[in-house]
């Protein structure tokens, strides 16, 4: 699977805030700071490996400004097919 800039260095943010670890979950807000993009962006980026299921996307807490963020084991094998020998 073929990623964008954007996609790969978000997934790659959060497989390292996770430890590679998909049942560790990660605020985005960290992932935000982390990556110099717009929230707007990182949202947009998010929504996108949502829906390839490499990623899981907790609710908004009524009230909360974050949202807890997962990588899958699809997630973590896209990481390994993208880093390349």
């Amino acid at each position: 699977m073929v990623l964008s800039e954007g996609q790969q260095k978000i997934l790659d943010i959060l497989a390292e805030k996770s430890n590679r670890n998909p049942g560790m979950s990660v605020f985005d807000t960290a992932i935000i700071k982390e990556s110099g993009l717009s929230g707007a962006e990182v949202n947009t980026y998010l929504g996108q490996l949502h829906s390839l299921g490499l990623i899981l996307l907790g609710r908004i807490a009524a009230g909360a400004d974050y949202r807890l963020v997962n990588i899958t084991g699809d997630g973590m094998n896209a990481i390994s097919q993208n880093q390349g020998p």
